[in-house]
């Protein structure tokens, strides 16, 4: 479930086939009383976690909700990519003046979505920060693999209780020389 002040107003389920989405409708009735409709809005208007986030303090953005529960305090999960208007405008209610941290899987697309959100971000105001999930070589049946979010260092490395602290020490000021490094 998504909660924004206490009230529902997304959820998300995933079974072993596919993801489901979906978002609470509510009734919509005129100045009469009678039923318009019911309210829309998709996954890009929320960030999971929004409500489990200490106002003007610093924020970490991951895209998915599993590296959000790995992360843990003061994260929320975007559920996808690039940062939404919406979003960015969920993160001014929030003001975290101590900067926020992107926390983007490390493979190409998360790293590209990262320097998208770094510019959305600045143009916006906020001070942005990076912390890539380093890559860990790791075997699953027979074939070596790398580790490419945070997730997966708790899963297949070291465990959940040490990832938080992998992160905080991974945290750099948001250059291209920074995220190359």
């Amino acid at each position: 479930p998504y909660f924004e002040f206490e009230i529902l107003v997304y959820w998300q389920a995933r079974s072993r086939l596919n993801k489901r989405f979906d978002f609470p409708k509510e009734d919509i009735y005129n100045k009469e009383g009678e039923l318009v409709g019911k309210t829309e809005g998709t996954k890009g208007d929320f960030f999971y976690g929004f409500d489990t986030i200490e106002p003007a303090s610093y924020v970490i953005i991951t895209e998915a909700i599993f590296d959000q529960h790995t992360l843990g305090e003061q994260t929320l999960a975007s559920g996808g990519a690039d940062l939404t208007n919406n979003q960015v405008k969920k993160l001014k209610i929030l003001g975290p003046r101590k900067g926020i941290i992107l926390a983007p899987d490390n493979d190409e697309a998360g790293i590209k979505s990262a320097f998208r959100n770094r510019n959305i971000l600045s143009a916006n105001g906020f001070q942005t920060f990076c912390s890539l999930p380093p890559r860990y070589k790791y075997e699953e049946e027979g074939e070596i693999k790398y580790t490419k979010d945070w997730n997966e260092i708790g899963e297949k490395i070291t465990g959940f209780d040490k990832v938080r602290k992998i992160h905080d020490d991974n945290i750099r000021k948001f250059t291209t020389q920074e995220v190359i490094r």
